[in-house]
């Protein structure tokens, strides 16, 4: 998942003052843009998931510009999170997990199992109803299913997130641009 945001200004900028200034300062509003917007959706997601910020942080990368290409990308990707990295509570009856602040779901017959290749997750025993008259081998009894959580993409697409740091990041780069004009004028 990718978020652009159109930089406004840079043509009557580049009419008015020397193009080498310019694209410095231009290069500089968009680098400091994409550190902002990455510390902003990672607070944004924190204040409303009970997710760590490292396990958020590893999922967002910032690709910064170059001299050559005066594109700054926030690249949002991720497999589904374990509900494990999540708050959860191992009842008699099942798993109680806490995915949203303030909300928790119960996961009915769930437990909680460190697997042998060292990964940790909620699992469910499939129900299988016996066959009449037949046997059921050792395999088809012992069947689970696996529930991940949601993945920081999904989260970020499906909370509004998108929008509201679109709009953010397009006031903060408005006046980020003007400043960095100024510094580079004053010299």
């Amino acid at each position: 998942m990718k978020i652009e945001i159109e930089l406004k200004g840079i043509d009557e900028a580049l009419k008015i003052f020397d193009a080498k200034k310019v694209r410095q300062a231009t290069r500089s509003t968009l680098d400091k843009t994409m550190t902002f917007m990455k510390r902003r959706l990672i607070e944004l997601i924190t204040n409303s998931y009970n997710l760590p910020s490292a396990v958020v942080r590893s999922e967002i990368k910032t690709i910064r510009t170059t001299m050559t290409e005066l594109v700054a990308t926030l690249r949002i990707s991720g497999e589904r999170i374990s509900l494990v990295k999540f708050p959860y509570a191992q009842m008699p009856k099942g798993v109680v997990v806490s995915i949203k602040k303030g909300k928790s779901f119960f996961i009915p017959q769930g437990f909680v199992q460190k697997m042998s290749t060292g990964f940790k997750g909620v699992f469910r025993r499939k129900i299988i109803p016996w066959p009449k008259g037949g046997s059921m081998s050792w395999t088809q009894k012992r069947k689970m299913r696996h529930y991940p959580g949601p993945s920081i993409p999904e989260i970020v697409g499906s909370e509004g997130f998108r929008s509201k740091i679109k709009t953010e990041a397009g006031e903060h780069m408005e006046k980020l641009l003007i400043e960095e004009i100024e510094k580079r004028i004053a010299k």
